[in-house]
């Protein structure tokens, strides 16, 4: 075994609850890793994934995490030896707990040991919407009465919406804030696009969604939770349709969070909103962990039946983790984007990075039908550093979708898909303009075949797109619509530095590379209509 490197960040630290997240180290093979992760000493779980959850944490105390990792074969029990070097190391990880808060060293002091220290707030008190005069009957609105609660929390409290069906409009967030969902609470989005004031934002107007995080001109936000295991439900087949009928602006979402550092969202299940479901404009430090996401279908089964419903809408944020979740939609599922105008975070010095989606990590989550993890078709900024781990996809049309064209200007680079799968039998998307392949990179997003040209030279400009530095490794693939890979450049700006490595692929039309240099290939096998190609 050895030890790798974990973090455990600030906003996942809440009353009783904390989330650790490491990275499966490069030089292992695709599968063969598993993790043993030790809080204070102890062993608290084993587990592929490569996040983990601790619940029931003791008050305002002192805890360390350690990770290390197997790598063994799969179904391999350890020997003697392993299980000794894991008491070995479990007695190392309590010393360094030690070490680490004993002597009030900072936890990135530890050097190689790489353990990490958190400390867990104090004991939180208990606040009740009810004590604000919910009343949660699935009748009667509660929007005035759940927003006079949130007005009134504090830090130490945790805000609990408990068992019931509480009808609301849209309520709005505030800095250092938990909202805690319990077991069998559903808050129900009113029907009436009356409940939703519409806003004004750099990027036009919008309905206000049903949950929100909207500070003030020239202000941001931060430590924001909702957590539990409660549902909430935007009523989007009834209010998306009216919203889109009245069209005051842009359709509200369930969760619509902006200009915030320092938001949690973990355990609770998002259902049916009347647009995009989560939308994260212009945040940093965010965390979502082990959620569901059902924006395709109504609780009943029934199709929702408003288009363009993605599952989370990220634009130029930082420092983002998606992991453990499940996500059904009928478009993207997670869309990365840029180009939303939003308050600079007091850490960004350079005014160009305001207008950049960095760092972001998307590992260990599932996908029903749309269109998996897709980066681009926003306005001019850039998006980088993005990874995309041991994820699985059903029915879903691609892995990821790096999309562009000219007008736009997005720089994408540093992006990184390993260790998914695909399995697509869905009829209901065939080679088009919108959607290419299961690993699909088009410059000419949203052309049609008779008007793409791809030898038509144009001279570069600010809103000429560049994609660069992409890795596709260890990925599985079988599917019924479009190609296995399309990569396509344009022929004044060529895709370069791309990386294929261990692909296994079966689909109808293969593979399709224009315009791209510096690509490298390596363990690629192609199975286009029953015969294989190496």
């Amino acid at each position: 075994m050895r030890q790798i490197e974990v973090t455990v960040p600030g906003e996942s630290v809440c009353a009783g609850t904390a989330a650790a997240f490491w990275e499966k180290p490069e030089d292992l093979p695709a599968g063969k890793a598993s993790y043993r992760v030790l809080l204070n000493g102890e062993l608290a779980e084993e587990t592929s994934a490569c996040s983990s959850v601790f619940k029931d944490l003791a008050p305002d105390t002192d805890y360390a995490v350690s990770v290390y990792c197997r790598e063994a074969e799969d179904g391999d029990a350890p020997d003697a030896g392993a299980a000794a070097e894991g008491r070995e190391d479990s007695t190392r990880s309590a010393s360094l707990f030690r070490g680490l808060f004993g002597k009030k060293k900072h936890p990135a002091e530890a050097g190689a040991q790489y353990s990490t220290g958190f400390h867990t707030p104090p004991r939180a008190e208990y606040l009740s919407i009810v004590n604000f005069g919910a009343v949660g009957d699935g009748r009667e609105k509660d929007t005035e009465a759940i927003q006079r609660a949130v007005n009134a929390c504090r830090p130490w409290q945790v805000l609990h919406i408990p068992a019931g069906r509480w009808i609301s409009g849209a309520v709005f967030l505030k800095s250092d804030l938990t909202l805690c969902l319990d077991e069998g609470a559903v808050l129900e989005g009113s029907p009436d696009p009356a409940d939703y004031p519409v806003q004004e934002e750099a990027g036009g107007k919008h309905y206000a969604g049903l949950l929100n995080a909207c500070p003030g001109a020239g202000e941001r936000f931060s430590e924001i939770r909702i957590v539990g295991s409660g549902t909430i439900e935007g009523n989007g087949a009834a209010l998306g349709l009216a919203e889109l009928r009245q069209r005051a602006g842009m359709r509200g979402s369930i969760l619509s969070i902006r200009n915030t550092d320092g938001f949690f969202l973990e355990g609770v299940t998002l259902r049916e909103a009347p647009g995009w479901c989560i939308r994260l404009a212009g945040c940093t430090r965010t965390t979502i962990l082990a959620v569901r996401i059902e924006n395709l279908h109504r609780a009943d089964g029934r199709l929702i039946g408003v288009p363009n419903n993605e599952g989370i809408d990220v634009s130029c944020c930082r420092d983002l983790r998606i992991l453990r979740s499940r996500i059904e939609s009928g478009d993207d599922g997670i869309a990365v984007r840029t180009g939303s105008t939003v308050v600079k975070p007091a850490d960004i010095t350079d005014a160009a990075n305001t207008e950049a989606t960095e760092n972001i990590r998307i590992s260990d989550c599932t996908f029903a039908d749309g269109f998996g993890v897709t980066c681009g078709s926003g306005k001019a900024g850039i998006i980088r550093d993005v990874r995309v781990a041991r994820c699985t996809y059903t029915d879903a049309f691609s892995i990821v979708s790096i999309k562009g064209c000219r007008g736009r200007g997005n720089k994408m680079e540093d992006i990184t898909a390993e260790d998914c799968s695909l399995v697509n039998r869905n009829p209901a998307y065939r080679d088009c303009k919108w959607f290419r392949g299961a690993v699909n990179v088009d410059l000419f997003y949203g052309t049609a075949d008779e008007e793409r040209n791809l030898t038509a030279w144009q001279r570069p400009g600010a809103d000429t797109p560049e994609v660069r530095h992409l890795t596709f490794r260890n990925l599985s693939i079988q599917t019924e619509g479009g190609r296995a890979i399309f990569l396509c450049g344009l022929p004044e700006r060529h895709l370069t530095g791309i990386h294929l490595e261990n692909i296994r692929a079966e689909s109808r039309q293969g593979m399709a590379v224009e315009n791209t240099d510096d690509l490298s290939i390596r363990a690629l096998q192609l199975t286009v209509a029953g015969e294989s190609e190496e």
